[in-house]
């Protein structure tokens, strides 16, 4: 919600829990809010400001420096020498292995389909046997 928009409907608000119904339930309900924006509304006549959350460090800041060196190499190198996105992620690949999420994702399905490194793509006979392994480990885990 914008934040004038919600400037207003705290004013209305707190008219309606003043001179209307009187109540925090009544006015929640009347209005279509939980009652917490009611208190809210009552206490101040100005809503919070909006929380940022505090984030993670995210994948990607691992390897900004890696790729921000190869974008400045390449203003220098003739263009059709530049690195496009393409070679750039199967550098990161090769040069930063511990970015590599595909390792990860091939031992958690080695794991869930008990041990076997199949793929999607597989014929039929090896996805019935594949769905059969995986029956056979949930019952076995239940």
């Amino acid at each position: 919600m914008e934040r004038r928009l919600k400037v207003e409907l705290f004013e209305e608000i707190r008219r309606e829990y003043e001179h209307g119904c009187g109540t925090i339930i009544g006015t929640a309900q009347k209005f279509g809010v939980h009652r917490r924006m009611v208190r809210q509304a009552i206490e101040c006549a100005l809503p919070p400001e909006r929380k940022k959350p505090e984030r993670k460090r995210t994948k990607f800041s691992l390897v900004k420096s890696f790729i921000e060196q190869i974008l400045r190499d390449d203003e220098r190198a003739p263009r059709k020498q530049r690195h496009t996105a393409h070679r750039i992620f199967s550098r990161l690949q090769t040069e930063i292995p511990e970015v590599s999420v595909s390792e990860r994702s091939r031992q958690r399905r080695r794991h869930w389909l008990g041990g076997s490194g199949a793929v999607a793509g597989q014929t039929m006979r090896n996805r019935r046997t594949l769905s059969e392994q995986w029956l056979s480990n949930c019952q076995m885990t239940h």
